[in-house]
């Protein structure tokens, strides 16, 4: 069963028999897991300050939105996996 909100209403769908439920689970984590090494790779990146006070403001400011980006996707796929 998948549940889902948008503005006021909830809405419900049931997977089984639609969805290899196996499968997206499955493929969820594999995200899950790429993230989390992304958020690991710019997060190391960032806290060394050879490369804060050398690279290009443009060059940290894209590292810390790409940080961002990898956070808010890890936080989604895991409210995804949460709901299976």
């Amino acid at each position: 069963m998948f549940a889902g909100v948008t503005g006021t209403v909830q809405v419900l769908i049931p997977l089984t028999g639609v969805v290899d439920v196996e499968a997206l689970k499955a493929k969820l984590e594999k995200d899950l897991a790429k993230a989390e090494g992304e958020i690991k790779s710019l997060s190391g990146r960032l806290s060394n300050q050879g490369f804060v006070n050398q690279a290009p403001a443009e060059v940290v400011q894209g590292a810390q939105t790409a940080l961002a980006e990898a956070e808010k996707q890890a936080k989604l796929v895991s409210e995804r996996l949460a709901m299976l």
